[in-house]
């Protein structure tokens, strides 16, 4: 009885491994992508002093978890909207030009 009990769980358990991995596949599948070539094969060009383009990625966070902020519907323990620890509040893609002449800043909206 032991015996057919451990058989049935390794079979259930490399059924389960495979359909998972199936459907890990078939939706992998679903992604196209592109290759962004801007004629220097892949890399971006870099500038008369050999500078190339900066992207960051720029994220902050804030408890806002004083008694005042409290009173203005900020997180604190008694609202539930946090409990002590720092959100993840500010998200921006920053762009600097190869030339250092420009940025460009793009913000990504937080979800709570």
């Amino acid at each position: 009885m032991l015996k057919i009990s451990a058989i049935s769980l390794s079979a259930l358990i490399l059924a389960t491994a495979g359909g998972g991995w199936w459907f890990y596949e078939h939706l992998n599948g679903n992604i196209n992508s592109i290759a962004i070539d801007d004629g220097a094969g892949g890399k971006e060009k870099a500038d008369a002093f050999g500078r190339t383009p900066i992207n960051l990625l720029v994220m902050g966070s804030d408890a806002r978890s004083s008694a005042t902020d409290c009173k203005l519907g900020g997180g604190c323990s008694t609202t539930g909207v946090q409990t002590g620890n720092g959100n993840a509040d500010v998200e921006m893609v920053v762009h600097i030009s190869a030339d250092r002449s420009n940025a460009t800043v793009m913000s990504i909206p937080a979800t709570p």
